[in-house]
């Protein structure tokens, strides 16, 4: 490595960047692969159940049920579904669906925690009105515990804040409980966030990019950095010339 050139390195940094990416492309491709494919058509029908008659007890939770063997790769659907069961306090119907969909891989690991923050925020207000008080005292406490994580992981993500929003405003929250403006520190942290969480939010092709770049400048500069440390050591272990053991009078 320390005989070869400048643009040499950069070549092999480019070739094992090309693979790097190349493989995260075939990743993300078998991913979407194993995935079930939803049709469009299940956006319609969120669509259609958000404007069922509020007159028809459950007219929402039924309109969607009617479609979740088509839509139940969808995790748009999966999400709406669950939250008018729990709307009709069907919480086990809502545990149910959420275990399904994480055995079908529909859902990404925090989209699972954050459907099951919804699921114990609900648990915990059941439990406080059956007066098991400290039940939903532990509940809501993993619901503040499981968004705090998750908007600590994604300060951009919105979910997080509305779940602590509404943990704050349930009737298991103590007198004392924290009710800070949840909505402006999500603005805050949307115009402040200097992570990497943006790379959740790009397509396949963007995201392959991203990894080459990444892969390319990093990989250049290690390479090109243990060049020149071995230059260094080089240098350092030569023996000293016969000149530099002369007197002034051998010159």
């Amino acid at each position: 490595m320390r005989r070869a050139s400048t643009p040499t390195l950069l070549l092999l940094a480019g070739a094992v960047a090309v693979a790097v990416s190349w493989g995260a492309w075939q990743r993300e491709r078998a991913s979407e692969r194993s995935r079930p494919v939803a049709g469009a058509r299940c956006d319609e029908h969120i669509e259609q159940s958000n404007r069922a008659a509020d007159s028809v007890p459950n007219a929402r939770l039924n309109a969607l049920r009617e479609h979740r063997d088509e839509c139940q790769g969808s995790a748009g659907y999966i999400e709406q579904l669950l939250r008018e069961m729990l709307q009709q306090q069907q919480i086990d119907s809502a545990r149910e669906l959420l275990l399904s969909a994480r055995q079908q891989r529909v859902l990404v690991p925090a989209e699972h925690d954050a459907l099951t923050g919804w699921i114990e925020l609900a648990e915990s207000q059941q439990a406080f009105s059956d007066g098991r008080v400290s039940d939903a005292d532990r509940l809501r406490d993993s619901v503040i515990a499981r968004a705090t994580r998750l908007r600590t992981a994604w300060p951009e993500w919105s979910t997080p804040y509305f779940l602590l929003t509404e943990a704050d405003r349930s009737s298991v929250a103590p007198p004392g409980a924290d009710r800070s403006d949840r909505i402006g520190q999500l603005r805050q942290a949307r115009t402040a966030v200097r992570s990497g969480a943006f790379v959740r939010n790009m397509v396949a092709p963007l995201y392959v990019v991203y990894v080459a770049l990444v892969t390319l400048f990093g990989l250049a500069g290690v390479l090109l950095a243990t060049r020149h440390w071995l230059d260094r050591r080089a240098r350092t272990a030569l023996p000293p010339t016969p000149i530099g053991t002369l007197t002034a009078g051998e010159w």
